[in-house]
């Protein structure tokens, strides 16, 4: 990442997310800080349960309802109308989970990839459709272009016409090394396997053109080549789109390989934060130096 680049995209400041259950309050996220600016590759990591996932779903206003959320988490959101450029600063910790400027955000200017793909896709709707959907919804004119050609042609609108829509989900199924993605475009959750629909679950995130990809153990079901042809795919998009990343894994090789700074989490809190390079020769935290 290069100085240029060091706007910053999402601010953390403080954040706490408790859970009320039957044997007291469980605090999986305890004080977390962190910024992650624009074309950057924050690194998350940190044995199960140490709050990752759930510091994503806060970025994402996706906490359960049964969970309390506080500290702050500033989004900055920006737009360009071929004139100049304005930057919103959206406080998501202030905003209502089911507004209107988070569904806008969620899915769109913020995608995540979840852990449990099978549970994330509907059943009854193809692989195609799930794509298709996303690129509708929220595809903007004048973002941005990923720099090939199939960027040439996308219309980046609310609105992009079925056919076209259909072409970017076959071209995605593609680029995350589905075979036949012609034909596999019209197949149904149940008729893929665990890493195929991995797969076609990182083809919707990259879809929308996210400034901010949320990547939760985003390779963990595929072997080693579709692995580094997925890393592959997601540093392009970062390099053309200026695309932040925040990787969440327990994958030491994968997060040495892509991240700029890593971020290191035990029992809910950050314990470090340091650039790849430093975390990974001179670890200061005895925790770290465990990993």
């Amino acid at each position: 990442m290069t100085e240029e680049k060091r706007d910053p995209l999402v601010v953390v400041k403080d954040l706490h997310v408790d859970f009320d259950v039957r044997d007291g309050i469980v605090h999986a996220v305890d004080g977390a800080s962190f910024t992650i600016y624009r074309g950057q590759t924050l690194g998350i990591i940190g044995e199960s349960g140490c709050g990752k996932s759930i510091t994503a779903k806060a970025i994402m206003n996706m906490i359960p309802k049964r969970g309390k959320m506080s500290g702050e988490i500033t989004f900055y959101e920006k737009w360009s109308d071929g004139t100049g450029e304005t930057i919103n600063e959206v406080r998501i910790d202030q905003t209502n989970p089911d507004s209107e400027i988070i569904r806008r955000i969620r899915g769109g200017r913020i995608a995540m990839i979840f852990q449990e793909p099978m549970s994330s896709l509907t059943p009854v709707y193809t692989a195609g459709f799930h794509i298709m959907e996303a690129v509708n919804l929220h595809r903007y004119v004048g973002a941005k272009t990923i720099g090939d050609q199939m960027g040439d042609n996308i219309q980046r609108k609310r609105g992009v016409s079925e056919e076209d829509a259909r072409a970017i989900a076959v071209d995605m199924l593609r680029r995350v090394g589905i075979p036949n993605a012609e034909k596999r475009v019209n197949s149904y959750p149940h008729e893929l396997s665990g890493g195929q629909r991995q797969r076609v679950m990182i083809a919707i995130a990259l879809s929308t053109h996210p400034d901010l990809l949320i990547a939760d153990e985003p390779t963990t079901a595929l072997d080693v080549s579709i692995e580094a042809q997925i890393l592959d795919l997601m540093r392009e998009l970062q390099e053309t789109q200026d695309m932040a990343i925040m990787f969440i894994t327990h994958n030491l090789g994968v997060i040495a390989e892509i991240a700029d700074e890593i971020v290191v989490m035990y029992m809910g809190k950050e314990v470090e934060r340091s650039s790849t390079l430093e975390i990974f020769e001179n670890p200061k935290h005895p925790y770290t130096r465990s990993l």
